[in-house]
Parts: structure tokens; sequence; C-alpha cells
């Protein structure tokens, strides 16, 4: 039954999966939420050691998913997880592999330390539901969604049209009365 289901979707994917635009096709039939570490760059020794640290505790909690993207590798993907300006790295948010994501109030930046135990702590106030729901946000926030900017759009290029083609009538009908008089 659903135990072998399980066990079977969980062995797919790697415990801990770097995360690329292949990797998030994977995601995509998973049901299970991505313990997501966002790190600057993916590569470098400081995030090797948070890699491991991610795999053990993938190890202890099946029902998630952990993964890792760098900012050096793909900016334009972790960009909604954090503000370039202000947002320290590495930071950990738990993302519904959609446009939802949480974080844990005061445990989403890790410290330079004990990366297990900030791991670890970060689980137990997820799973006590101490999180902060958050949703991507547009680049450029405007006080009309999206499609209301395209049926706006499309009327003034039909308004553009209309006048266009009215201003045009009026030029023709012009001479023929002057010839008339």
């Amino acid at each position: 039954g659903t135990f072998l289901e399980d066990f079977i979707r969980q062995s797919l994917l790697p415990m801990t999966v770097p995360i690329n635009a292949e990797t998030v096709k994977m995601l995509k039939d998973d049901d299970r939420k991505v313990v997501l570490a966002v790190l600057q760059d993916d590569s470098d020794e400081t995030s090797m050691r948070l890699i491991k640290i991610l795999r053990s505790a993938a190890n202890a909690n099946h029902d998630l998913v952990f993964g890792y993207v760098g900012v050096n590798q793909w900016e334009e993907f972790t960009e909604p997880f954090h503000d370039s300006k202000s947002s320290q790295l590495p930071k950990l948010v738990v993302w519904d592999k959609d446009e939802k994501y949480e974080v844990v109030e005061g445990l989403e930046k890790l410290e330079e330390g004990d990366h297990g135990s900030q791991i670890s702590r970060f689980l137990e106030a997820y799973r006590a539901g101490r999180t902060i729901k958050k949703t991507f946000g547009r680049r450029f926030p405007t006080l009309l969604g999206v499609n209301a900017l395209y049926i706006l759009l499309l009327l003034v290029a039909v308004l553009v049209v209309l006048m266009f083609f009215s201003g045009q009538g009026e030029e023709d009908r012009q001479p023929t009365r002057a010839h008339q008089e």
C-alpha cells in the first residue's frame, strides 16, 4: 500500500538535492515540502559543510525534501526568497514548490557555529507551526493586477486606432466641402 508507494517515491530523489531546473521539475511530482537552504555559493567550503549537515537532517526527516541553491549559481530562482540588500545568507525556508514559502522567525538565517543544532531548532519550530507564511511578491507591485493592466493597454490601443481612423475620415471630407463653395 501507501508505505511502499511513499518509500519508492522518496527513493526517487536523493536525500539532499541541488536545486536546478531539472530537480525543480522532479520535485513537482513529489508532494513533500522542501526545506531549502539559500546559500551565496553552493560550491564553497562552508556551504559544502552545511550540505553535509542537511544530508544528516534529511536522514531523520523523510517527510521533507532537503534542497540547497546558491545565489551565484541561480540568482533568478533565489530572488523571491531573500532581499539581496538586507538578507544574510545562508538562510533556511520551507517551500511548497509553488508560490508560497514559510520562514521560522528568528531562525531562518544560519549563524556561524553549530549549524546542526540550528537546523534542528528550525525544524522543531516549523513542526510546532511557529512560522510566517509568505508568498512570492512581484518585483514591481502595482495597484492593478497584471490582467487588469493588459486590459487597460488593450483599451488604450483600441482608442488610439479609433481616433486615427476617425481623424482620417474628417480630412477626406473637408476638401470636398471646399470644392462645393
